[in-house]
C-alpha cells in the first residue's frame, strides 16, 4: 500500500524493505504493469484510441494486435518481427500535455498522473521503485510528492547505492502540471556483493 509519506517521514526500513523487493515497482494505488512487458509511452496525448493506433502503426510498422481504453490512456500493441510493443499515449480528456482536463481539489488526480509519469519514464529501469507519493491541497494549487529510488549496483566486493529522490508536482489554478526535477534527499546501502 501507499504510505502515503513525505522524504522526510520514510523510515529507511521502509524504503529498503521496497527495495529488496523485485515485485514492489508501485505501492497498490499506482498504475503499474508487470515486468517484462515492452511499454513505450509516447506525447503529448491522443484524442482517441484510433489515433493511437495509426500513430503506433507509423512510428513501430509492424501489425496491429490489439488496443486498450483506460481512463487516463489510450494503448495499441503493436507486433513488428516478433516483437510486441504496447504504445501509449495520455487521453487529451485526461492530460493534454500540459493541464489536467477536469478540475482535482484533493490532489488525487494530480498524484495518479505525477505516478504515470514517473512510470512512463522509470518502467524498465533496474532499481526504479515509487516508494510513497503525497498530495497535499492547497488554497491556489495542489502539491503532489513522489518518493523513488534509483539504485546503483555494486560490483563485486561493493554494496549496492539506494538514492531516495523527490519530485514535486504542482497542480496551478488553471490545471497547467508543472513538474520539479528529482532530487536527491538520502543515501542508503543496500546488499553488499
Amino acid at each position: 500500500m501507499n504510505p502515503g509519506l513525505s522524504y522526510d517521514m520514510l523510515p529507511d526500513s521502509l524504503v529498503l524493505a521496497r527495495y529488496d523487493d523485485p515485485n514492489a515497482k508501485v505501492p497498490q494505488g499506482f498504475y503499474f504493469d508487470s515486468a517484462g512487458q515492452v511499454v513505450l509511452w509516447s506525447g503529448p496525448c491522443s484524442p482517441s484510441a484510433s489515433m493511437t493506433k495509426s500513430q503506433a502503426l507509423a512510428m513501430l510498422g509492424g501489425s496491429f494486435d490489439d488496443g486498450t481504453t483506460t481512463d487516463t490512456f489510450y494503448e495499441a500493441a503493436v507486433c513488428t518481427s516478433g516483437q510486441r510493443t504496447r504504445f501509449r499515449q495520455f487521453r487529451c480528456d485526461y492530460y493534454d500535455g500540459i493541464r489536467l482536463v477536469a478540475p482535482d481539489p484533493d490532489g488525487s488526480r494530480a498524484l495518479l498522473l505525477a505516478g504515470l509519469l514517473w512510470l512512463s519514464d522509470a518502467q524498465n529501469v533496474d532499481g526504479a521503485v515509487l516508494v510513497s507519493g503525497v498530495a497535499i491541497p492547497g488554497d491556489t494549487a495542489n502539491l503532489v510528492e513522489l518518493c523513488t529510488t534509483e539504485t546503483t549496483r555494486g560490483d563485486l566486493g561493493l554494496c549496492d547505492s539506494i538514492t531516495l529522490m523527490s519530485t514535486r508536482v504542482r497542480e496551478g489554478p488553471d490545471t497547467r502540471i508543472v513538474v520539479s526535477a528529482p532530487v536527491a534527499v538520502r543515501t542508503l546501502t543496500g546488499t553488499c556483493r
